[in-house]
């Protein structure tokens, strides 16, 4: 097991997030607010949105990946999960359920909160089934996961891939949002591994701590992951306060 940040450093070669890079964010970005708005005009009818187009940072060839907003609340993969998100290999397509990820019909009556939290969730899953698409694994022919119990589902490579590239997109805008309060409380979480990111939505900290339980090696790579992207927004925040504090003589 992990005994802080100093130890995390050995995984660094072994344990990148998959690469997106701005084109890609941006168009992800905005697909997060389109399925946003589609819950807000509580629209009840299935839409093609603008497909996604990119070049593939590990083939280098030009993609487009259609996808789809289904509002079925109880639609269901072959072994009888409800799906939030979907991604079909052969069609290039992403599916995605807004009204099973936010777990209710009444959208607007949420408080404002509740809303910001919602824009978090979906991005989660819109992160999630993009990560399969830019997967150099699956681009290989290597299958996804199929049907079977959850936690051998969660513990396969490309699982583990998307959740963790999904995980640490929610903890970085948590960090960005809250700087002051989130860095600590993440820097703390990475020296010490018995604490929990509370923040964090539930089902989120079950497949961590599924992967802590049962993989020591998936959790250091996670682990890693989030210690990259904390440097690098650490980095970058003391860089603000110094100039900051510079201008101020």
């Amino acid at each position: 097991m992990i005994n802080g940040v100093f130890n995390l450093k050995r995984f660094k070669e072994a344990s990148n997030n998959l690469k997106f890079d701005k084109e890609i964010t941006d168009q992800l970005d905005r697909l997060c607010y389109t399925l946003f708005d589609y819950l807000k005009t509580n629209r009840e009818d299935i839409v093609n949105t603008n497909p996604i187009l990119f070049d593939n940072p590990y083939k280098f060839k030009l993609r487009v990946i259609k996808v789809t907003i289904d509002p079925d609340p109880d639609k269901k993969n072959e072994s009888g999960f409800k799906l939030c998100s979907y991604y079909n290999i052969d069609e290039q397509r992403i599916t995605l359920y807004p009204r099973t990820i936010i777990k209710t019909r009444k959208f607007n009556s949420l408080s404002t909160f509740a809303k910001a939290s919602i824009l978090s969730d979906l991005e989660y899953y819109i992160y999630h089934e993009f990560s399969h698409v830019i997967d150099p694994k699956l681009e290989e022919g290597n299958p996804l996961a199929g049907p079977g119990t959850y936690g051998t589902y969660t513990m396969s490579e490309t699982e583990f891939d998307a959740d963790s590239k999904a995980a640490c997109q929610y903890i970085k805008n948590y960090i960005n949002f809250n700087t002051t309060h989130a860095l600590p409380e993440v820097g703390n979480w990475l020296r010490n591994e018995n604490l929990s990111l509370s923040f964090l939505p539930i089902r989120i900290q079950k497949v961590i701590e599924m992967w802590r339980d049962n993989s020591d090696v998936l959790y250091k790579r996670f682990r890693q992951r989030v210690f990259n992207d904390y440097e690098e927004i650490k980095a970058r925040t003391d860089k603000e306060l110094a100039e900051a504090k510079k201008n101020e003589t």
